[in-house]
């Protein structure tokens, strides 16, 4: 076969199926719009109509049109083996030399090559029609056509030997699975920082759906089980994790079900696992740090916010005997605050991370009394 004439089997085959898919009902004398007259890629009405379908509707014609093309490609690679044993057996013709058998092997290949290529391009073509809808797009359907276009491509990746970034229509899924990414971070980011801001920071109970949920995340889910069917009560003081308890706010229980999210994420879109984990990683803990900061920083101004207060912070030896001796004096509560946040975090972050976060501290600090300082005069 021709590659000229197996581009254009791949091409008819899919603007055919998919110009009956999106199409206007036929007529009852059977025409149709005409539309097969030209190259998929070339047909911009066609193009339009993919455009407009729905993702229930799109993901039909995406399923429909990547059976087809399966089934295409397995047939030419059958062809392709079949050929290509007939070459290679032992009662060719004299005159079939080596060079001639090497000749006929590639072109046979080329044409089977051909169809390949074309049929992962036009499903590529498919998914740039439709274009991205990240916001109307749920994870479930996502992962639909994940495991569609995954299920398509392997078996051509595994004949040709090819890596999963050879196909186009990955490549359009990725953007896909990106684009979903994006906006999903970016609402569930708001969601966490309305959760810190009205945080009250006192100690809540914890409902047995939080605990189960956690217990999933740290794949203690049996153990959960059997706990629950021996206790009576749906709530409890302090979350346990791996054996350990911990008192928690509100706000920590619901960033229990962000983090359930991106874990679900995750593990549904394994191509962009490690996109999701910096997004977990990267950001929702920076929102949480910066949370801490903000808390010292509150504490400060509610120590020494106005004139008055500071010049006391100020007046204060710097003997820290003395200053435990000034029972009025600010600074020694703010330093005790200090300590306090030092040592509770010391117990479940890494220096780093606390070195970071009260490099923070130790800079707003700077800024917010240097701002003070200049308004008062410390000569009266």
């Amino acid at each position: 076969m021709a590659v000229a004439q197996s581009s254009a089997v791949v091409k008819h085959v899919v603007q055919t199926m998919v110009a009956f898919i999106v199409s206007e009902p036929a007529t009852p004398s059977g025409t149709n719009s005409g539309s097969s007259t030209t190259t998929f890629e070339d047909d911009t009405v066609l193009f339009n109509k993919i455009s407009e379908l729905t993702l229930s509707e799109f993901m039909v014609l995406m399923e429909k049109a990547l059976r087809k093309l399966s089934s295409l490609n397995k047939q030419a690679a059958l062809v392709w083996e079949t050929i290509k044993g007939v070459i290679d057996g032992t009662n060719l013709p004299p005159h079939i030399n080596a060079a001639v058998k090497k000749k006929m092997l590639t072109e046979s290949f080329t044409a089977f090559l051909t169809i390949v290529e074309l049929s992962h391009k036009q499903a590529s073509l498919l998914m740039k029609a439709r274009g991205v809808d990240s916001k109307a797009t749920t994870l479930a359907e996502l992962a639909k056509l994940y495991n569609m276009i995954s299920s398509f491509a392997e078996i051509d990746e595994i004949a040709l030997n090819q890596p999963e970034t050879w196909s186009p229509v990955r490549g359009h899924l990725m953007c896909w699975m990106k684009s979903y990414l994006e906006n999903l971070h970016a609402r569930e980011t708001k969601k966490v920082m309305m959760l810190l801001d009205n945080e009250n920071w006192t100690q809540t109970s914890v409902a047995e759906e939080f605990q189960a949920l956690v217990d999933t995340i740290a794949g203690e889910s049996e153990s959960s089980s059997q706990s629950s069917t021996t206790t009576s009560t749906s709530t409890s003081d302090v979350l346990r994790i791996g054996g350990r308890k911990f008192k928690v706010v509100s706000s920590l229980l619901m960033l229990t079900k962000t983090l359930s999210l991106y874990l679900t994420a995750a593990n549904t879109l394994r191509p962009i696992a490690g996109l999701i984990a910096s997004k977990i990683l990267h950001v929702h803990i920076t929102k949480i740090f910066s949370k801490f900061v903000f808390l010292i920083q509150v504490r400060s101004q509610a120590h020494f916010g106005d004139k008055e207060q500071f010049r006391i912070a100020l007046s204060v030896p710097v003997d820290p005997q003395l200053m435990q001796d000034q029972n009025t004096a600010p600074m020694a509560r703010f330093v005790k605050e200090l300590s306090s946040l030092h040592r509770v975090l010391s117990q479940y972050l890494f220096p780093d991370q606390i070195e970071s976060i009260f490099n923070n501290i130790v800079a707003n600090l700077t800024t917010d009394l240097e701002n003070l300082g200049g308004k008062i005069d410390m000569s009266s």
